[in-house]
């Protein structure tokens, strides 16, 4: 069956879930199916350089939700937490069905910034965290915002809208019970894809470990443990020179070389924002790729993905979707022992290079056998079939819903158990 499939998801050349969407909507476009992509930028984002598609592309705050499913079989939206990305999936999903794939774990960012949109966004706040977590949840006055470890564990907001999906995608089991603890459809668990960089097996020799970071740097990507762990050992700070490649706000940067200064580390090369192709010729040079993360917001990482295929050791964390890799394709460290982890692994890889260099070998292999994107497109086309198979019952019961909540009542309303009741005995199958 060919199906005419909706893809709401960013689409610009900034955007890690945007190049995701590229090879999951070619394997769809492959096996026959009509897509057509729904940008779902915000604001200053819309902005960016748009990917190319040899098919239509619109922006899906000109697509009428009422209407979207009259012109779709399916609709697939990409929620992450960058609101200037998705910025335009939040009233979405509240007013229409859709298969959710939840690329995060923790989407506050995503809902503060869609609260900033209202009058008054402490208002706003307070309601999307009654709506996700109940009315003892959050008082009135209180702050949004919790110690970062905390506003994981607490409120972490996914459950605002995997509560509406008809079906929802997580990319690793650390937070599929939290997704189906809410959804009314279908939770599955499918690895994320990403495209190969292509980067070619090597075998550097020489006195100097090259070891980096990439993305967007920011705390959690634990850049200063990096630098502890090298200050830490004479013969780390001999040998290692660490690449922090990405973008960094002036206060990030200032914090780094604080770090610095204070563990005596001097061979850290700052580059900036890079293209794909520089960041690929960048990551040739490497020997060892660094894929720390605390506290864990992503539900997949594209990064370690990258990481992987590109054929060199990774570090990563040991807990979230970091942790679910095996043990033999990476070396982990622990939770709030990194540094001295780090210290041991890059010593370990200065001392046995053979090893370094077999370990990358592995994790190239299992990247691509876990990570293809036709393995994803066959995945995501499985949870499709089941999310139809249920979907005139569960729509009806989900649009039930939006309508009383319209009226200001809860489901656990006299009047809306009634409803609900007498809604489910006409249906004769649906129940939750």
């Amino acid at each position: 069956m060919t199906l005419k499939i909706a893809w709401a998801g960013p689409w610009n050349t900034h955007s890690a879930i945007a190049i995701f969407g590229t090879e999951v909507v070619a394997a769809l476009t492959a096996d026959g199916h009509h897509v057509e992509v729904l940008r779902t930028e915000h604001g200053e984002s819309l902005k960016l350089p748009a990917l190319d598609a040899p098919f239509a592309v619109r922006l899906l705050a000109t697509v009428e939700a009422a209407r979207i499913h009259h012109e779709y079989d399916v609709v697939i939206a990409n929620l992450g937490d960058h609101f200037g990305y998705h910025g335009a999936l939040a009233p979405f999903l509240l007013e229409t069905d859709a298969v959710v794939i939840l690329h995060d774990a923790f989407i506050a960012n995503f809902c503060a910034g869609w609260a900033n949109l209202f009058p008054d966004p402490d208002h706003a706040l307070l309601a999307m965290v009654t709506a996700a977590y109940g009315p003892d949840a959050m008082s009135a006055g209180t702050p949004f915002w919790l110690p970062p470890a905390e506003m994981v564990r607490r409120r972490p907001m996914i459950e605002l809208f995997a509560g509406q999906a008809i079906a929802a995608i997580v990319h690793a089991s650390h937070y599929q019970a939290r997704v189906a603890g809410v959804c009314p459809g279908p939770v599955t668990r499918i690895p994320l894809a990403y495209r190969d960089p292509r980067i070619p097996p090597t075998r550097r020799s020489g006195e100097t470990l090259e070891v980096a970071t990439f993305g967007l740097v920011n705390s959690n990507k634990q850049i200063i443990e990096v630098i502890k762990a090298i200050g830490g050992s004479d013969q780390l700070r001999a040998r290692c020179r660490y690449h922090v490649i990405g973008s960094a706000e002036p206060d990030e940067q200032r914090r780094i070389e604080a770090a610095m200064r204070t563990y005596g580390v001097t061979n850290v090369v700052f580059t900036g924002w890079v293209n794909d192709e520089t960041l690929r010729n960048l990551l040739m040079e490497m020997d060892v790729i660094c894929c720390l993360r605390s506290p864990i917001l992503e539900g997949g990482s594209a990064s370690v993905i990258v990481a992987m295929l590109a054929g060199r050791t990774v570090l990563v964390s040991d807990h979230g979707v970091y942790g679910e890799l095996p043990d033999d394709v990476v070396l982990k460290c622990r939770p709030g022992e990194e540094a001295e982890d780090i210290r041991h692994h890059l010593e370990a890889c200065i001392a046995d290079r053979d090893a370094m260099w077999a370990r990358g070998t592995r994790a190239r292999s299992h990247a691509q056998e876990t990570h293809a994107p036709e393995s994803y497109a066959r995945k995501l086309l499985d949870v499709i079939e089941q999310a139809q198979a249920g979907s005139p019952e569960l729509r009806t019961c989900m649009r039930l819903g939006r309508v009383l909540a319209s009226f200001g009542l809860g489901m656990d309303d006299p009047a809306a158990r009634v409803a609900a009741g007498t809604l489910a005995g006409m249906l004769g199958k649906y129940s939750r």
